[in-house]
């Protein structure tokens, strides 16, 4: 995607840690998040990151606050869909206009805001911002649906943990999917689902990581590792923000705004 970084009010810049980013980013498309390869000679990489829905008029606090929610929509499906791995790298050299720099790591953000801009959210735009990844699919998926926008700020903040996985099982079955469905989606038996559970709630086996507190229920017969977790949950969530998709006619809405080619 080219962009001209001069025509942009904010941006900032990315060093992901590994070299699959370059790739991804040469396939992502979005109307929501721009990236593009910074062409500079040192190492990390750097990437530029930019949005249409942040203004630089609006005060300091909110256009933080913002940028930190919009960031952990960013990474969540980051998370979601491309590496459990992905670490949250920060936005650094954040430029708000000409000259005027944004440190996010010297205030307090709240990741509860707002991140969508509701003048950017009725605009049409082109066919090279048309959301092509999983990632940019997601993202615009939680311009509308509060559902996918809370998972994955969820999943950035917390990270992938127990905690997680089981607040992915609580996210499903809230959305109607019951044990049979989630096992589907899952790819796993009952046996295995009661395996996660078990593991996930046990405080003698896990510690820190558990659910609960206290120290008196016996270790699981069988604890399911963290890894054997991820590679059941992580799947079936990504069929459920599907099933959001759908429900919220998301393909429909995308023809709307998207405008073709002349």
């Amino acid at each position: 995607m080219l962009l001209n970084v001069y025509d942009m009010d904010i941006y900032g810049e990315l060093a992901p840690a590994g070299t699959f980013f370059d790739e991804f980013v040469k396939r992502y498309q979005s109307p929501d998040i721009y990236l593009w390869a910074e062409a500079r000679d040192d190492f990390p990489c750097r990437f530029g990151w930019a949005s249409p829905h942040l203004d630089t008029n609006a005060p300091a606090k909110e256009l933080y606050n913002q940028i930190y929610s919009l960031k952990a929509v960013f990474d969540g499906a980051m998370r979601l869909y491309e590496t459990c791995e992905w670490e949250n790298p920060p936005l650094s050299n954040i430029i708000r206009g000409q000259y005027d720099s944004i440190h996010l790591n010297t205030v307090e953000c709240d990741i509860r805001a707002t991140p969508f801009s509701h003048d950017v959210i009725m605009k049409n735009f082109g066919e090279k911002f048309e959301p092509k990844t999983n990632v940019s699919r997601a993202i615009f998926l939680s311009r509308y649906d509060k559902k996918t926008l809370d998972i994955l700020r969820y999943l950035s903040y917390q990270g992938v943990s127990y905690i997680t996985l089981y607040a992915f099982y609580d996210w499903m079955k809230k959305g109607h999917w019951d044990d049979r469905r989630i096992c589907t989606e899952a790819k796993w038996s009952k046996a295995l689902l009661n395996d996660f559970t078990n593991t996930a709630n046990n405080p003698v086996y896990l510690g820190p990581f558990c659910r609960h507190g206290g120290s008196s229920e016996p270790t699981p017969k069988r604890p399911m590792t963290l890894r054997a977790a991820i590679e059941g949950l992580f799947p079936a969530m990504r069929a459920y923000i599907k099933e959001r998709a759908t429900i919220n006619n998301i393909n429909a809405v995308l023809k709307a705004r998207l405008r073709p080619s002349l």
